[in-house]
């Protein structure tokens, strides 16, 4: 019998975990790229023919907008996948005689054509199947059902996908090789230790499953960087950054000339020191970056700093902090209360030390 937890999972699966904005957005974008979709289908193909060719549009839809990050989703299976399958589809309503039969076949040749040109995307199927039981409107169309409306329907929808997608925070479309500044930005081996996982070992586990995964060797590089980071949190416990941090660092005040700056980050060989003003509050940042920048002695800080500084609450979990020193670069970075005010500085090697404790 099958207990409460496990009916739960088996109708609301981890995937479902999105936020109400992004669901939102996601309708949104569905109903721009499936408005104009569905015109051209009816200018085409009358209305007989779009509800054919719509069924895969609409599934291409929920790729293309709601997982738009989807190996799925990316411009060669959504073109090559609805192509090929509605070509796979015209050859099997023109040879073979039973319409039953030309359904099916054009379904598993259009899977099998996918698999091999690696191109699989699941619309493919209703763009196969269309081409069959679509009735005459798509019939007389013969070959030209590949080009219009479904080649056609496809581009459009591609198009909107392209410009909506980039236009909602969070999401890039299409997905694109990450550069090596982007793959070292996500890089969190430095805290987490010695990475032991590459890029050929899951080709490798992925190839041995023997069945299509919906991710890429990215996603699950991700994935498996946050499961290791949730553990090491969990055996952790809370331990907060101010649990690690070193208390009273020292710092460049605002009035602070940019001489007697250079001299104290020389004499303390940092490459970086947070700027205060009168009240502690940490109001920037000075690296070698503007020493270099800035040759005259006699300039104030204030003029000179970078006045976004890098801070983080000291009430946050240290390994919350761990993508955003990723991300940016930090070597270190500040701890402030709510009020701003600099309680301490937290270096990679503080973060180093808390997670060399529990092995």
């Amino acid at each position: 019998m099958m207990h409460r937890k496990q009916i739960r999972d088996f109708f609301l699966p981890l995937s479902g975990n999105v936020s109400f904005k992004e669901k939102i957005l996601s309708g949104l974008a569905a109903l721009t790229g499936i408005a104009l979709v569905a015109w051209i289908s009816q200018w085409t193909t009358g209305v007989e023919g779009l509800v054919f060719v719509a069924v895969s549009m609409g599934s291409a839809a929920v790729l293309l907008f709601a997982t738009p990050h989807s190996p799925m989703a990316q411009p060669w299976p959504l073109i090559g996948g609805h192509l090929v399958s509605a070509l796979v589809g015209v050859l099997c309503y023109q040879w073979v005689s039973s319409v039953s039969l030309a359904a099916a076949l054009a379904v598993a040749m259009a899977i099998v054509a996918m698999f091999f040109l690696r191109c699989m995307n699941p619309p493919g199927g209703a763009a196969a199947l269309g081409a069959v039981l679509g009735g005459p409107a798509i019939h007389d169309l013969g070959f030209y059902y590949v080009l219009v409306p479904v080649g056609l329907n496809v581009m459009v929808i591609f198009m909107v996908a392209l410009v909506v997608n980039n236009l909602i925070p969070g999401r890039r479309y299409p997905l694109m090789p990450e550069t090596a500044a982007e793959q070292q930005q996500l890089d969190h081996s430095w805290a987490l230790g010695q990475n032991l996982i590459n890029d050929k070992d899951l080709d490798s586990a992925m190839d041995n499953l023997d069945s299509y995964i919906d991710a890429d060797r990215e996603d699950l590089k991700q994935i498996y960087q946050q499961a290791t980071m949730n553990a090491y949190k969990r055996r952790l416990g809370h331990v907060s950054c101010a649990d690690i941090m070193t208390p009273n660092p020292t710092v460049i005040t605002a009035d602070m000339l940019m001489g007697q700056a250079r001299q104290i980050m020389t004499e303390q060989n940092r490459r970086a020191l947070p700027v205060i003003d009168e009240h502690h509050h940490v109001i920037g940042l000075l690296t070698q970056e503007e020493l270099l920048r800035e040759t005259r002695q006699t300039v104030p800080v204030a003029e000179v700093m970078r006045a976004e500084p890098d801070t983080v609450l000291a009430e946050q979990h240290v390994l919350d902090i761990v993508p955003l020193i990723s991300q940016k670069g930090w070597r270190r970075v500040s701890v402030v209360n709510d009020n701003k005010e600099l309680l301490g500085i937290i270096t990679r090697s503080d973060i180093i030390r808390a997670l060399l404790s529990l092995r």
